[in-house]
């Protein structure tokens, strides 16, 4: 995996795919102790990656 700095930050480039359809999202924070990962829901549903609003737990940021 290719990481770069930026303002003593981990960045990488993450590549999503979702039945067959793929999205790249640059600028990803590298967080190895962090539990949860954060994407952009309507980057997602541009390949048909759709929140689940009856059983999510929601947080706007």
């Amino acid at each position: 995996m290719k990481f770069e700095m930026d303002d003593h930050l981990p960045l990488v480039a993450v590549q999503v795919e979702y039945n067959g359809e793929k999205k790249t999202f640059s600028n990803v924070l590298l967080d190895t102790g962090c539990s949860s990962t954060i994407l952009d829901t309507d980057l997602c549903e541009e390949i048909g990656l759709m929140l689940d609003l009856e059983n999510a737990i929601t947080r706007k940021m």
